[in-house]
């Protein structure tokens, strides 16, 4: 059931993340600046599931805080390159292209890391159980 719904959210933010892509695309291509808001809203939208994704891993333990690190970096990266974008007051299209591209990059990064079956709570020692009994 949990791999399904993995499977299922991975499914939605990908699709979410077309659809606004392309979206914001034709939007930026019509210069309306109402879509410009849209858009910063998903943008920013997509990246506060990503931090809840990260947090929800370190406390159910998926993630290790060296990796919970890696990914906050991943990141406070595109929060800076999304501050340097919008300095003239909006995104255009290309530099909408090149976030989402990153958030894309974030997002599998993300779900990699709480698949990869290393965690940092201690998994319970298997014993063989020999049977000794003697004829």
């Amino acid at each position: 059931m949990h791999n399904n719904k993995s499977i299922s959210t991975r499914a939605i933010l990908s699709f979410s993340l077309a659809v606004l892509f392309f979206g914001t695309i034709n939007s930026s291509q019509a210069s309306s600046a109402p879509h410009h808001v849209v858009s910063a809203r998903h943008v920013n939208a997509i990246q506060t599931k990503q931090a809840k994704s990260i947090e929800a891993g370190v406390r159910l333990g998926r993630l290790t805080p060296k990796e919970a690190r890696k990914l906050r970096e991943e990141q406070h990266e595109i929060i800076s390159i999304e501050r340097d974008m919008r300095k003239d007051g909006s995104l255009n299209g290309t530099e909408l292209s090149k976030l989402f591209k990153k958030l894309q990059y974030a997002q599998d990064h993300i779900n990699k890391l709480l698949r990869n079956n290393i965690s940092t709570h201690r998994k319970p020692e298997v014993h063989n159980v020999i049977n000794t009994e003697e004829n």
